[in-house]
């Protein structure tokens, strides 16, 4: 039983997974261009108004996706399912209206709030159109992801990408147009993936107008508002108070290291996050099974987070060098480490948090994340003057600790959900271990000796766990049964027989 949930789950990730990697290798494709026309003042004008965007979107994006999260398969809404999801969507879509006149009557306080200046005047109106596209295009893609089509989520995800994307590349090579064209390339995307989202929508909708019908879901969904907006304080608030106390290039050399170390958020977090939750939600009816994926589900994926991290640690400061045409970014380097090993322990989080979710107390789930946001804020203010943006990124990283903490303590209080923290410590101690050991003993070296002596620190990672006896007796029969199939029968044998599993 436990093997086909991880099989499915492993399945709808790596779809997930293979769609987020395939969008990154874009941005990655274009952020060596974007470096030629953009200078870390402009990354920091992208950062700020996506922030502030964020931040008004999420009034309504964040109860309505929860309450759709929720509630969707939940068994007193199976017969209304379809009228539930017409209501919200229409219920979004009047919203982000509304917040879109708003934000246009707002747009020249907003400019002078950041930039000091109406010359960025014409780009934060522009952003008007996000406020109303993004809401509605985000809300489509919750919803496919949610009746698990994860192919066709896929597919129309690297459609727009690749769509928008060139037409960003056209106008920066062709016209020169600087931020505005990564802008306008945002804005399509958004309305590409609404429109090939809109079809699917339609199946699964029943057009009928009904209040009540929504009433519940998004009672239990506005407490959520404190959760998203703690959310996003605790992922790009610290580009507010760098604002504060520095130019806006600082806050765009701070965004691209950032966007660097989102890799492991792309690659790993948000693909497994996609595919975990409609899952374990088709288990409510089994906790004890339910119970066990997450238990041992958090264990695998912080092992593999773990490592992903690892490498984008090591080789962070080489990347950079790569892929940045101007050495004013190279610095960036430094925080990509701790904002790596942050949305691993944010992944961690995904399964932590689940037995609160269980007992529908998303007012705790809010109270938490402001705990740790408001202690991530407050770090910030303190830690930045000192270390700029290394304690920027040290702020973020002790935050997502102590929000995990809060999640360990309350999940197994409410719904007597433990997991395996001895196993989870002794994958830190490796894993940081070997980053420490890497990067002392190859200080001052010439990169090639670097590189190949962190390559050899990587390889320790895996035997590491071997020696220290991680594996209990039962995973040991499986990896000595997996390693005796490969040698008897190939590794594309094996495969085949664990897919047939």
């Amino acid at each position: 039983m436990i093997l086909k949930f991880f099989k499915k789950l492993f399945s709808l990730t790596s779809i997930y997974s293979l769609g987020e990697l395939s969008q990154k290798a874009i941005t990655f494709f274009l952020l060596p261009v974007y470096t030629i026309y953009l200078s870390p003042k402009d990354f920091g004008i992208l950062a700020l108004m996506n922030l502030t965007i964020s931040f008004i979107t999420g009034l309504i994006s964040f109860p309505v996706h929860s309450g759709l999260n929720r509630f969707f398969y939940n068994p007193s809404y199976k017969e209304k399912n379809d009228v539930l999801l017409f209501n919200l969507f229409l219920f979004i879509f009047c919203m982000s209206l509304i917040l879109m006149l708003v934000y246009l009557y707002f747009n020249i306080f907003i400019t002078r709030i950041f930039f000091n200046t109406s010359d960025f005047l014409p780009i934060v109106r522009f952003y008007a159109l996000l406020v109303f596209l993004i809401p509605l295009s985000s809300f489509m893609m919750t919803f496919i992801q949610l009746i698990q089509k994860a192919k066709y989520y896929l597919f129309i995800s690297l459609c727009s990408m690749a769509v928008s994307s060139g037409l960003v590349l056209y106008l920066l090579i062709s016209f020169k147009m600087g931020i505005m064209a990564v802008i306008m390339g945002q804005a399509l995307n958004q309305f590409l993936l609404l429109m090939a989202a809109l079809p699917v929508f339609y199946k699964y909708s029943r057009f009928e107008l009904s209040i009540k019908t929504i009433k519940f879901p998004l009672t239990y969904g506005y407490p959520f508002l404190l959760t998203g907006y703690s959310n996003i304080l605790m992922q790009s608030g610290d580009r507010y108070v760098l604002r504060f106390f520095s130019s806006v290039a600082t806050v765009g050399l701070y965004e691209f290291g950032y966007r660097i170390s989102s890799l492991i958020k792309m690659i790993l977090v948000e693909p497994l996050q996609k595919a975990l939750t409609p899952l374990l939600f088709q288990e409510e009816h089994n906790p004890a099974a339910q119970k066990r994926y997450l238990r041992t589900g958090a264990t695998y994926y912080y092992f593999i987070a773990v490592f992903c991290a690892l490498i984008l640690s090591l080789f962070a400061k080489e990347l950079v060098m790569l892929i940045a045409r101007r050495q004013e970014f190279w610095d960036s380097w430094k925080i990509i480490s701790i904002i790596a090993f942050s949305y691993v322990f944010h992944g961690l989080g995904g399964y932590l948090n689940f037995g609160i979710i269980m007992r529908n107390k998303s007012g705790l789930i809010a109270f938490n994340t402001f705990i740790a946001a408001g202690l991530n804020i407050g770090l910030n203010f303190l830690f930045i003057p000192l270390w700029g943006i290394m304690g920027a990124a040290v702020a973020t990283l002790i935050s997502y600790l102590v929000w995990d903490f809060l999640r360990v303590y309350f999940s197994a209080r409410l719904y007597d959900l433990h997991f395996e923290l001895m196993r989870l410590l002794k994958i830190t101690i490796v894993g940081c271990g070997l980053y420490l050991a890497a990067m002392y003993l190859t200080l001052n070296m010439p990169i090639y000796q670097t590189v190949a002596l962190k390559i050899v620190f990587l390889s320790i990672y895996f035997p590491a766990f071997f020696v220290i006896g991680f594996f209990d007796a039962k995973e040991m029969q499986y990896i000595k049964s997996f390693f005796s199939s490969v040698k008897n029968s190939g590794i594309a044998s094996t495969i085949q027989k664990i897919r047939k599993l």
